[in-house]
This record gives C-alpha cells, structure tokens and sequence, in this order.
C-alpha cells in the first residue's frame, strides 16, 4: 500500500507500508535479528527526521526449512 501516493481513491486513505524483508536460515543469529529490527526502525527514523506521513513498518521474516 502507498497510502496518499495510491492511484485507487480508496487505498489512498490509508497509512504507507513499507517492508523490511530478511531471508533467514538455520544459521541465524540473534545480532542478524537484532540488525533487522534496527534496519526497520531507521526506515521509521527516516520518515521523523524528514517530517514525513509516519507508514506502518512490516517486517517480513522468512525462515525455510529444507529436507532431504
């Protein structure tokens, strides 16, 4: 959703969301984690300090598993 920038009338009522992915694995660490949620909360920080419409931040965590 782009919020005001939609070109539907009707998305345009709601807040932006933007996305932080992360492809994790087995092998994830807990500062990988860590970093992901700072990732996203300076994407939040960008949008105070330039006194932007606040978007709703999504983090998508993808976590597969594979067997053999």
């Amino acid at each position: 959703m782009k919020g005001i920038y939609s070109k539907n009338k009707f998305f345009k009522k709601f807040p932006k969301i933007i996305q932080t992915y992360f492809q994790g694995s087995e092998f994830t660490q807990l500062a990988d984690v860590e970093n992901l949620f700072n990732k996203a909360k300076n994407k939040l920080n960008y949008y105070k300090k330039n006194k932007l419409e606040l978007p709703i931040s999504m983090i998508l965590f993808n976590n597969l598993e594979f067997s053999l």
